[in-house]
């Protein structure tokens, strides 16, 4: 029988999210702990008064797996557009 594993949860590290720098994720971190309660389970409301509103639609869209990614290719990563 197939062994049972949790689903696979895709994320982008905030450290890729277009407007967050190591002030941001600091400031983040402070106001609500880890990377992954940040990027999975803070609402979207303690976002906006935390960091620019138009930055935590980002948190919010990597979360939901819509971000726009720019291909990458010819010895160049992809990245996340803005």
């Amino acid at each position: 029988s197939p062994v049972k594993r949790p689903p696979y949860v895709h994320q982008v590290p905030l450290q890729l999210i277009p407007g967050i720098g190591p002030k941001t994720i600091q400031k983040l971190k402070d106001a609500f702990g880890t990377e992954m309660n940040i990027l999975h389970r803070v609402k979207e409301g303690e976002l906006k008064e935390t960091i620019r509103p138009q930055t935590a639609d980002l948190v919010i869209k990597a979360r939901n797996g819509d971000l726009e990614l720019k291909a990458g290719g010819g010895g160049t990563y992809g990245k996340v557009q803005s």
